[in-house]
This record gives C-alpha cells, sequence and structure tokens, in this order.
C-alpha cells in the first residue's frame, strides 16, 4: 500500500506537459539504454536455461524474462531517487521518470509470460492499452475538473479525499487483474 501511495505520488508529480516537445528523445533514452543489455540478457537465458528454469517454463518466457530484468532498473527506485535529489520538478526528473517507459517492454513481458503465449497475451496488451487510453481520456479530464473545483479551498474535505483514494485503489486493482503491477495503476 505504501509503495502504490508512493508511486500515486510520482505520477502527480510528472509534468507530461512539459515534455510533449521532448517524446521524441525521451522514446530514443528509453529505447537504446534497454537495447543491449535486453539482448545480452537473452543470449545468456540461452546459456543458463537448463540449469535455471522451472520445469514447466519454456525457453522463451524465461528468455524474455531474462532480457528484460537485465535492461531496466526498478521504477520505484528511481522514483525515489529522483525524489530524494529533488529533481521532481526538473526537466532531468521528468525525462528520467518519462523514459522509464521500458517499463511496458515488462508488462508486455509479464503479459505473455502468464498467459503462455504471444497470441493470448495480445487480450492482456489490448487491454493495457485501453485503460491507459481510458486514464488519459475520462479520468485525467475528470479529476482536473475536480481539481479545478478544490483548488480556491485550503483544505480538502475527507469525502472528496475518500474518493480519490478509492480512484487510486481501483486503478491499481485494475492493472492488477489485467496482467500488469498494480504499480502502473497507481502511477497512471
Amino acid at each position: 500500500v505504501g509503495l502504490i501511495l508512493f508511486m500515486f505520488t510520482i505520477g502527480m508529480e510528472l509534468d507530461l506537459g512539459a515534455l510533449k516537445n521532448k517524446m521524441g528523445v525521451i522514446f530514443v533514452i528509453s529505447h537504446a539504454s534497454i537495447i543491449i543489455p535486453y539482448f545480452m540478457g537473452m543470449l545468456l537465458a540461452y546459456y543458463i536455461f537448463e540449469e535455471f528454469a522451472a520445469a514447466q517454463t519454456d525457453f522463451l518466457s524465461f528468455a524474455l524474462f531474462i532480457g528484460i530484468s537485465m535492461s531496466i532498473t526498478a521504477f520505484p527506485v528511481l522514483a525515489r531517487i529522483v525524489q530524494e535529489k529533488g529533481l521532481t520538478k526538473t526537466h532531468l526528473g521528468n525525462v528520467s521518470i518519462a523514459s522509464a517507459t521500458a517499463w511496458c517492454v515488462l508488462a508486455a513481458v509479464i503479459a505473455i509470460t502468464k498467459t503462455g503465449s504471444i497470441e493470448s497475451s495480445l487480450y492482456n496488451i489490448g487491454f493495457s492499452v485501453l485503460y491507459v487510453l481510458v486514464m488519459l481520456l475520462v479520468v485525467k479530464p475528470f479529476l482536473k475538473r475536480v481539481g479545478e473545483i478544490y483548488k480556491s479551498s485550503e483544505v480538502v474535505n475527507k469525502s472528496v479525499f475518500a474518493f480519490l483514494l478509492l480512484i487510486l485503489i481501483l486503478s491499481s486493482y485494475i492493472t492488477q487483474v489485467i496482467g500488469i503491477h498494480a504499480l502502473f495503476g497507481a502511477f497512471l
């Protein structure tokens, strides 16, 4: 619960508006930083599969997991470092957090691993894309209107706070049910 609340606060502080014209740079940074470790991890999986994979694990799932685990950093750890260094409101901090979009690759790997094949994981990936679209096109404008209503008041009343907390928990739960981690829901 603490990690979900922490990821929520990091997601709140991320200024996507300041990054809209830098999306190309963010895409290149996030993906270039994972390509070599990803393929090296998949190559390593070829050599360690027999010794370390569980009996029922197929090679594709094992190789994808090893590749992605070698190529990304722990998103909550990165967010904590950015926060502790006071970089959350800076351009560097926003680019660092936004560059963690490589976690989307992890979500795809989790979907493939849980379902057992690429074809059946397309449902998980499709629901994930649908979830992100609903969050950005429906929930975000709704919460922006709620924020504008209560912007002038010094204290948010208990019912509004409980409602926002309910949306946070529901978002985390939905991402967990979809097959990706609850942290994605908390961050979004």
